[in-house]
């Protein structure tokens, strides 16, 4: 039962980019209703282990904030500000670690000139 003097609440949902070949680098957030003056400290991340905050952008209904991912897990989202729904919401972020043989040293390249060819 709702009461009559109680606002609606704007209420969201949130997504990620990313998938099982490629990490997530943004949260994406749908809201109902337009948001005005929404900062990405009122926005909740957690376990920081998992995923860190970077920038905000976006207006109106369609927000999007930048994170850097440290593992594939579910991610924990909230937003506490007025007249938004402060319902704790969970993502999946990907995580997909660099590959190996492309993060190998490099190696240097070889004199010009025929094989086996060079100084001594």
């Amino acid at each position: 039962f709702d009461s009559p003097s109680e606002p609606d609440l704007i209420t969201y949902d949130v997504t990620t980019d990313g998938s099982s070949t490629s990490t997530s680098t943004k949260i994406v957030f749908a809201f109902s209703g337009a948001v005005e003056g929404l900062s990405a400290n009122a926005i909740t991340v957690g376990p920081t282990t998992v995923a860190t905050k970077g920038n905000l952008s976006g207006s109106g209904q369609n927000w999007s904030l930048g994170i850097t991912v440290q593992s594939q897990e579910t991610l924990k989202v909230s937003i506490n500000k007025s007249g938004i729904d402060s319902a704790e919401k969970t993502v999946q972020v990907y995580y997909k670690a660099p590959d190996p043989a492309k993060v190998a040293t490099p190696v240097a390249n070889p004199a010009p000139g025929p094989v086996g060819a060079g100084t001594r």
